[in-house]
């Protein structure tokens, strides 16, 4: 048992016990005021925040007075508040404590803690030997007793930690060493707090360095990517994504070979090992596939980032692209190539116009080697041919626009002038002075040769080297504004050879183009010299008289025709040959070289229409013919297309009966916008431009269907006549269409009957029989149409086995009173009737034409006497009306 209560009085005892309990309560809320504040170490994340908390429970779990912690300030000698609880702000800002390193009087409690880096404590600081000017205020809150406690950092006093309290017994051993166990732990927050604050500044730092790489490694102007031990690709940068024009998802991860063209895939495949390996790679080049299917081409420069250990992280690999580069460097090489290779001449001049460079084609044209020129100036070419203002305005070009071109005649080394197409420029360096001369040339001597060749072929006709068509339309221009200022005429003539054809067809095209050419050279002698003969194609002249009327073109004309009349010793021949000339004159005629040219061909046609080597002025009648023709051409294209044309038919009666034994169809058109055309108009425009041959087939084929029809009806006919044009009969296939015709109407070959006329028949004798032969073997008739009017040959005549001989209208006519027509009636029976053939009169009108016919014994006839032609309902009927004696008109 301790002494001290044995030797105790009770009421000491009592006391001892009070003492002891109140000592137990003040370690329990010692205890407690430390547990909180180990709880505020870990919560708080701050040195402000922690310092109020320890304040703040040193007062309300502590039991203390007052608490303040004040922190040092070296560099002013200082301790500022920093914390406090339990008291008023005044007096808080009251407290001021400046240290003195170098006086050992008058030193309060905190400055004590501070020097000494120990506690102090003071049981009644009233009546201590500390100064303390703040005594008299915490003697107000009812504080005599103080512990100062310091606070470190590192090791290092950075503050005091000050508790004030009126218990005699607050501070007693045990309590000293739980505030000196708090204040441990107050200084491992502080270190804690200071390492995370160091923590969070390194983070911060760090995040800040790394947002610093990231925006230059993101905005770089070069592009960068990273990749792993295998190849795939890491990470790149905005400007990789956007030269190959890929986003970051469709490259993160692929390997990088990928992107690299077939040309530059065995790149990847050697240099990324050895890449691995050195750690470095420098200037290999690269042709990247960008999306678009464009490439680019790269050169790269990287490195490898490795651990500690030497272990591979990644690569980092900065890329140029020198697309552009290398494309300018291709464009430099093809410049020099084309410089070099060129067919033209390059020459470059300095500053001083002294020559400093030429190429292979300079030399080439000039005949100069580039030693022989270096240095000199250009000058060294001239021809002496342009005066000083051609090279004056020639420089001046050049100084104020900058470039000159056009011809220069040169002198080659040899001394043989050279026509240059010259182009010079001025070259300016890069501060805008003037530097060098370009000029470039080309030799055009053979070239202005050929252009002369093309520029004459253009104006003038090649075989007679005569003007051609738009030289005369250049100089009819100019006559027609001449004649109009002078209220003059200009007569126009076409003229054209007669036969020419039988030139060519007889002797050769040769022969026909040097007539052609004679008659060219012929007619130029006869001209005036403001006079134009042109030859516009084939044997086709046009002469252009200015000045000239209707009586001078008419006397010209005259002469002209005389002159071509003489006799062309050609080729070992003497060329006869005749003209025809039509003659339009300005104004009257036409105001242009199209219009005076249609009516002078006009009247050309009119000329040989009526004979040939004749001369005719267009008239107005010749126009209207012109006009008409060009109607019915057009006309009857559109009339075999909308099924215009009909068939007549005519009854052709037998003599001796008097009943009708055939018909003979004859066209006719009677068209919507000309009215009837008469089949006199209508097939000579036919045969002219070919619609004969689908008209001639068409009525053909419609007149077999007819007699057919007839046929069928149990008319009493015999035969079909339908005419054949000359053109017809001498088309290749005329059987196969005539035999293809009766097939398809079923017509039996004896039903029909062909008409040639005498012309047709005669012109190519033996090819006509021929063809009649080839006809009649089928049972097909053949007559001779016409005869009388044509050429004949009686020789050719006897072995042409027709079946019929027709007399033609134009002599039955006058037989009645013309004893010459009835003379050659007769001989015309008579020949027929020795030559086995029948005869068919036409154009019967009267009785006594009839009466003579039947005399003459004429076995057929037709004519209006009998009926008109008509159309075939019509034609019926004539059956029952011509009977023996019966006749219609």
């Amino acid at each position: 048992m301790d002494d001290t209560l044995v030797n105790a009085t009770p009421a000491n005892t009592l006391q001892m016990i009070a003492d002891s309990e109140m000592q137990a309560e003040r370690m329990a809320q010692l205890y407690a005021a430390l547990s909180h504040c180990n709880q505020a170490i870990v919560r708080c994340t701050g040195e402000t925040e922690l310092f109020q908390e320890i304040c703040r429970i040193a007062v309300e779990f502590g039991k203390m007075k007052m608490a303040w912690i004040g922190m040092l300030d070296a560099a002013a000698g200082t301790v500022r508040t920093v914390a406090f609880h339990g008291m008023s702000a005044e007096y808080v800002e009251s407290i001021q404590v400046e240290l003195d390193y170098h006086s050992s009087f008058w030193r309060d409690p905190v400055s004590d803690v501070i020097l000494q880096d120990s506690p102090v404590w003071c049981q009644d600081f009233q009546h201590d030997s500390y100064i303390l000017p703040l005594k008299t205020r915490a003697a107000q809150y009812g504080c005599r007793r103080l512990a100062a406690l310091p606070l470190h950092k590192g090791g290092a006093v950075a503050g005091v930690f000050t508790l004030y309290t009126d218990d005699a017994h607050a501070f007693d051993q045990a309590a000293r060493d739980l505030l000196i166990e708090m204040a441990c732990d107050v200084d491992y927050a502080l270190d804690n707090i200071r390492c995370e604050q160091e923590r969070r500044h390194m983070e911060l730092a760090m995040r800040d360095s790394e947002n610093c790489f990231r925006e230059l490694f993101q905005k770089t102007p070069l592009p960068y990517h990273s990749l792993d031990i295998h190849g795939h690709i890491l990470e790149v940068n905005e400007k990789w994504l956007c030269l190959l024009g890929y986003s970051r998802q469709e490259v993160i991860g692929r390997f990088f070979g990928e992107f690299v063209s077939n040309e530059s895939l065995a790149h990847p495949a050697y240099e990324f090992p050895r890449f691995v390996s050195a750690g470095i790679i420098t200037g290999a080049t690269f042709e990247m596939l960008c999306k678009n299917g464009s490439q680019r081409l790269w050169t790269v420069h990287g490195q490898i980032a490795r651990d500690d250990d030497g272990n591979f992280l990644r690569t980092h690999c900065i890329y140029t692209d020198v697309t552009e580069r290398r494309k300018a460097e291709e464009q430099l090489h093809l410049a020099a190539r084309v410089f070099e290779q060129s067919s033209e001449g390059f020459m470059v001049t300095n500053a001083d116009n002294c020559i400093v460079m030429v190429n292979k084609a300079f030399s080439k044209i000039t005949g100069y080697a580039a030693d022989e020129v270096l240095g000199h100036k250009p000058s060294i070419l001239s021809s002496g041919h342009h005066k000083p203002d051609f090279y004056r305005d020639m420089w001046d070009a050049i100084a104020s626009a900058g470039y000159w071109h056009g011809e220069v005649l040169n002198r080659k080394k040899s001394g043989q002038l050279c026509l240059t197409w010259l182009s010079i420029s001025r070259m300016l360096d890069s501060a805008g002075q003037h530097d060098q001369y370009i000029a470039t040339f080309c030799d055009i001597t053979g070239r202005r040769a050929v252009e002369e060749k093309v520029e004459w072929l253009t104006h003038f006709d090649t075989l007679t080297g005569l003007p051609n068509r738009t030289l005369l339309e250049d100089r009819c221009k100019l006559a027609i504004s001449m004649a109009q200022r002078s209220k003059s005429s200009v007569a126009l003539m076409m003229l054209d050879l007669d036969n020419f054809k039988h030139v060519n067809e007889a002797l050769g095209y040769q022969i026909g183009d040097n007539l052609v050419s004679h008659v060219g050279r012929s007619l130029t002698t006869s001209l005036r010299e403001q006079d134009t003969v042109s030859r516009i194609g084939g044997d086709d002249f046009v002469i252009l008289l200015p000045n000239t009327g209707a009586d001078g073109a008419a006397h010209l004309a005259e002469k002209l025709l005389n002159q071509i009349r003489q006799p062309h010793r050609l080729g070992g021949h003497d060329i006869g040959i005749t003209a025809s000339i039509g003659i339009a004159i300005y104004p009257d005629n036409g105001d242009d070289l199209d219009t005076l040219t249609r009516r002078a061909e006009s009247a050309m046609y009119r000329a040989k229409h009526e004979g040939r080597n004749s001369s005719r002025f267009f008239s107005n009648s010749v126009q209207e013919q012109t006009f008409r023709k060009l109607q019915l051409e057009n006309g009857l294209r559109r009339a075999l297309e909308h099924d215009q044309f009909q068939l007549h038919y005519q009854p052709i009666v037998s003599l001796e009966s008097g009943h009708i034994v055939g018909a003979e169809a004859l066209l006719r058109w009677n068209s919507p916008e000309l009215g009837a055309v008469a089949p006199s108009e209508l097939i000579p425009i036919a045969e002219h431009n070919g619609l004969i041959l689908p008209i001639g087939e068409w009525v053909l084929r419609t007149a077999a269907q007819q007699m057919k029809t007839w046929l069928d009806q149990e008319c009493p006919i015999e035969r079909m006549a339908v005419n054949l044009s000359p053109i017809q009969f001498r088309q290749p296939h005329l059987k196969e269409m005539i035999l293809g015709i009766l097939a398809e109407t079923k017509l039996s070959a004896g039903h029909l009957e062909l008409e040639l006329t005498e012309s047709a028949a005669m012109e190519d004798s033996k090819a006509a029989i021929a063809i009649v032969e080839e006809l009649r073997g089928f049972g097909i008739r053949i007559s001779i149409d016409d005869f009388g009017t044509g050429h004949s040959s009686l020789g050719h005549l006897k072995h042409f086995h027709a079946d019929n001989l027709k007399i033609d209208r134009s002599f039955v006519r006058d037989i009645a009173d013309g004893p010459k027509d009835k003379a050659i009636v007769w001989a015309i029976a008579n020949l027929a009737s020795n030559l086995g053939l029948k005869t068919v009169a036409e154009g019967v009108e009267n009785q006594e034409q009839l009466d003579y016919l039947r005399e003459l014994g004429c076995h057929e006839a037709q004519g209006y006497f009998f009926s008109r032609p008509v159309a075939a309902d019509e034609f019926k009927h004539l059956f029952a009306t011509l009977s023996p004696g019966a006749h219609s008109h």
